[in-house]
């Protein structure tokens, strides 16, 4: 997945924006995210595998 600047910038949203819709596409089971711990905190947005339901 891209960066997020390069994706927000890619988008054309704010950053609060694109900070919501990755977070409703978590809820939705699309992403898995991945907090490290750094100084400031980094996050990392991966797809999910697939659930083996249809659509």
């Amino acid at each position: 997945m891209p960066q997020r600047s390069a994706l927000r910038r890619r988008l054309r949203v704010s950053p609060k924006t694109l900070t919501q819709m990755l977070r409703r596409l978590e809820d939705f089971g699309i992403l898995d995210r991945a907090i490290y711990p750094a100084a400031p905190p980094r996050t990392l947005s991966t797809p999910s595998p697939p659930s083996g339901r249809a659509p």
